[in-house]
């Protein structure tokens, strides 16, 4: 086996991995990082209505259907923003100043704020 075909198995064996584990986290988690990544606030509605109406959960080789109930998205969300926030306020006491919000919790909390509005 040359050096290129060793790197070529090995880059393989680190993606197989990746996705394998990727698909081990939670549904709630694996659903919220896709909503987060979506910057169109309409299309991010709709994904967000598809993901909170039941249908079947089922995996494929290049798609995965998951849904879940907007309580628990909630509470996910919720979890994860608070902790966030005691971090960031952690580390801005170390760091005597503020820092700026990153994108993804200003999506965070846009699409908690969606949630409690639509569907609690």
């Amino acid at each position: 086996m040359t050096l290129d075909e060793a790197k070529w198995v090995s880059y393989r064996l680190y993606l197989r991995a990746r996705d394998y584990f990727d698909r081990q986290q939670p549904r709630e988690k694996r659903i919220l990082e896709y909503l987060v990544t979506l910057r169109d606030t309409a299309e991010r509605s709709r994904q967000l209505d598809a993901a909170v109406t039941p249908g079947p959960t089922k995996f494929s080789d290049s798609h995965d259907y998951l849904w879940s109930t907007p309580a628990r998205l909630y509470a996910v969300l919720d979890g994860t923003l608070r902790a966030w926030e005691e971090m960031n306020a952690a580390a801005a006491a170390k760091m005597g100043g503020d820092a700026r919000e990153p994108r993804k919790v200003r999506a965070m909390r846009e699409i908690k704020d969606e949630i409690m509005r639509r569907y609690l």
